[in-house]
């Protein structure tokens, strides 16, 4: 309602079949087209109502450059340097993190938006893995399956190590994949993520990944791998096509199905990512279910409406918990900046929101307090997997630029100041 919505570069929908329908439905929208770089006119003039701009282009490096263009000029002009104007900037690289925190961004609300990361830790917000684990001597085991490397499956790879960390839980991780790569990419990332896996340690994160290298998800030794995995209790499919995620989930299906039988467990939760939106909706209005009518139990992710829908964009409910979070560490002015100004502190702010929801759920099954139930080091091990995830590395000195940080040290090595951070944590979702 009141939107102007406008489309920049769109020299790419020219002469072709989908851009005309694209421009079709954008007409409908009341939507303007605009050749070249729209942050040359001056269409944040307005009446100081809240206007939302969204660099989405395919070219992430075009969202970063007009972003940036738009910061710059905006800054200048007191109508729109203020929160009510805010910018959506689509970038996953290193390189536009460093560039949006290290511009001056006036007043402006300005976010960059990893959107396989959103989706990833949408899927983990909506389904509950810590529902489907089983027991095992006193121990809820959550045995994860992905079929597929890719930038999906790493960010859901690095978003499970740190969601997993609850007391009572044991977190394992099977990747499967064509190529000879799984292992090593996290490695480069995420280098104490491997140095770490399999470890025991008291006061420190535990997690298993198992990488299976050189297995062709449609082979037969897929096959034999997945059942020696044992209990699956959840299966995503993360393959390059949507035909192979679908086809790869059926299987698994079939698979899973027959270890069920043979062992009397449920059949696990499959995911398979999937853009199109004609087979999303296609499958949640009739399901996909064999000629008898049995559904294959399968839930299609990352179609183009959820993946660019504004409850996923913004995670505006999560974000408003993350701040909740963030402030317990201090209510003074510098530190409130920290979060609006930088990424770093608002992501891991909404990571402790996102694992915080399930503790707070965890806790009352048990019945016990939120903050007994996380007492000692639960809280330390869930920040130790995160600043893992996040290629954060043991150092004598705290140094984003190196990503050293002291308190990567198990929970009795940390002094009592230190310790009481992670009270502060969990006190702050009451």
């Amino acid at each position: 309602k009141n939107a102007l919505i406008i489309f920049a570069d769109i020299e790419d929908l020219e002469d072709t079949d989908e851009g005309e329908e694209l421009k079709t439905a954008a007409k409908r929208l009341g939507a303007i087209f605009f050749k070249g770089d729209v942050t040359s006119v001056k269409l944040y003039r307005g009446n100081g109502n809240l206007r939302k701009i969204y660099f989405i282009s395919e070219n992430e490096q075009t969202n970063l450059v007009q972003a940036l263009d738009f910061i710059e000029r905006a800054r200048e002009d007191s109508r729109v340097n203020n929160a009510r104007t805010q910018l959506f900037v689509f970038a996953r690289s290193d390189e536009s993190e460093v560039l949006l925190n290290s511009a001056d961004k006036g007043r402006l609300k300005v976010r960059r938006i990893n959107r396989k990361r959103n989706m990833i830790w949408d899927t983990l917000r909506t389904h509950s893995v810590f529902d489907d684990a089983y027991d095992d001597n006193g121990v809820k085991v959550m045995n994860i399956a992905i079929a597929g490397f890719g930038s999906y499956s790493l960010e859901l790879v690095k978003a499970l190590c740190w969601m997993g960390q609850m007391p009572g839980y044991k977190l394992v991780i099977h990747v499967f994949d064509k190529e000879r790569r799984c292992k090593t990419t996290i490695e480069g990332e995420c280098p104490e993520i491997i140095k770490y896996n399999g470890v025991r340690m008291e006061g420190c994160p535990y997690y298993e990944i198992h990488f299976h290298d050189s297995v062709d998800v449609l082979g037969g030794e897929f096959n034999e791998k997945l059942k020696a995995a044992g209990r699956i209790t959840t299966f995503f499919a993360t393959l390059g096509t949507d035909e192979l995620n679908i086809e790869c989930a059926m299987r698994a299906r079939r698979i899973l199905g027959v270890s069920a039988q043979e062992n009397g467990w449920d059949v696990p939760p499959i995911f398979a990512v999937v853009y199109s939106d004609v087979l999303n909706d296609t499958v949640e209005k009739y399901g996909l279910k064999s000629f008898n009518g049995n559904s294959y139990g399968i839930t299609l992710i990352g179609d183009v409406k959820t993946r660019f829908s504004i409850e996923v964009i913004e995670q505006k409910p999560l974000e408003q918990l993350a701040y909740k979070c963030h402030r317990a560490w201090g209510k003074n002015k510098e530190n409130l900046d920290k979060f609006k100004k930088y990424e770093y502190f608002r992501r891991a702010s909404l990571a402790q929101a996102l694992h915080a929801r399930f503790a707070q759920e965890a806790a009352k099954k048990l019945g016990v307090s939120d903050e007994s139930y996380n007492f000692g080091d639960a809280e330390h091990k869930r920040w130790m997997a995160y600043m893992r995830t996040e290629g954060y590395v043991y150092g004598k000195v705290k140094d984003d630029v190196a990503k050293t940080h002291p308190s990567l040290v198990p929970t009795k090595e940390l002094s009592e100041a230190e310790f009481e951070k992670d009270f502060i944590v969990i006190r702050s979702r009451k």
